[in-house]
């Protein structure tokens, strides 16, 4: 049911969206919080993307997928959140 909803045309789909639309910059928030303030707005986060220099040099250029939800970060105007949205996003 779950790959219905995501490869149906109509259903979900992933986006990187900017954290900023979702969080205060520069704030420290759990992934629990993250999670909490995007389900906030309909969508469900499963990861995030770090922006600066030093995620890149990272083999996962700074992308985590299903981080734990204790972890501790704080997000740049730069960073993205991962989701499944109904929503576009442009």
């Amino acid at each position: 049911q779950v790959y219905e909803v995501l490869f149906d045309e109509k259903g979900s789909e992933i986006y990187l969206k900017p954290a900023k639309d979702f969080l205060e910059i520069g704030k420290e928030y759990s992934i629990y919080e993250v999670s909490n303030l995007v389900n906030q707005q309909s969508d469900l986060l499963i990861g995030y993307k770090k922006n600066s220099e030093e995620e890149y040099k990272d083999k996962r250029c700074g992308v985590v997928v299903n981080p734990p939800k204790s972890e501790r970060i704080t997000f740049t105007e730069v960073d993205k959140l991962i989701v499944i949205s109904e929503v576009e996003y442009t």
